[in-house]
């Protein structure tokens, strides 16, 4: 007779996600003070080259953290609903993850449950290797598509890729987070909102959460 985990409080983990979204807005908050102090510092001065380089650097950072925390807060309603599914795959789905070498299974199994969460705003599919009419390259010199396991998008269209997800029954690989970093940079050719690599077992899955090709959270999500 199998072990019977006691299922997580699924609001434990959605305050987990306010905290993230609160460190990632202090990190946004952190970067802008570092720059008003700079602007500060100099006054009126005229800008040497070094001071023009690491104002550059300043907007940057700054640019970039508030694209981090902006996207997490209009969109975090992604990760809630994928956090909601992958419940669902581990209650109701537990032969599959029990078994080894069932990745397809798993994410053919995890993209029906999250249909029930994005139902008529996007298109969820499995290992799609689609760009508009082209294929889907990482590089313009790759030599094959990529498909990440599960998409939510909207066909036809950049302007709803939402989540490229990469499952996985044992470690998630280097070369699968260059892909996750790859997918979800802002100025790429896919800008997903989020890129997640899923590492699936029988206790519990981490998640690797990526925007604009940073890796901005690693968790323990599920629990049985």
């Amino acid at each position: 007779m199998s072990v019977q985990y006691p299922m997580p409080d699924i609001n434990i983990q959605l305050e987990n996600l306010e905290k993230l979204k609160r460190l990632l807005l202090d990190k946004y908050l952190e970067a802008d003070n570092k720059w008003r102090d700079f602007l500060d510092l100099i006054g009126g001065d005229v800008l040497s080259d070094k001071k023009l380089l690491i104002h550059k650097q300043l907007i940057e950072e700054l640019s970039g953290r508030k694209y981090i925390y902006d996207t997490f807060n209009r969109n975090s309603f992604a990760i809630e609903n994928l956090v909601h599914a992958l419940k669902d795959l581990y209650e109701n789905d537990e032969n599959l993850i029990n078994q080894s070498g069932q990745e397809r299974a798993i994410s053919s199994a995890l993209a029906h449950r999250m249909g029930m969460y994005f139902e008529n705003t996007y298109d969820i599919d499995c290992e799609y290797n689609k760009h508009l009419n082209e294929q889907k390259l990482i590089t313009q010199d790759a030599k094959r598509s990529e498909r990440p396991d599960i998409i939510v998008h909207m066909r036809g269209t950049d302007a709803k890729n939402l989540l490229a997800l990469e499952i996985k029954q044992n470690e998630i690989s280097k070369a699968d987070k260059d892909k996750l970093s790859a997918l979800s940079l802002a100025n790429g050719q896919y800008i997903y909102k989020f890129a997640i690599g899923i590492e699936i077992n029988d206790i519990f899955a981490h998640i690797y959460i990526y925007i604009d090709g940073e890796c901005i959270n690693i968790s323990k999500i599920i629990t049985r």
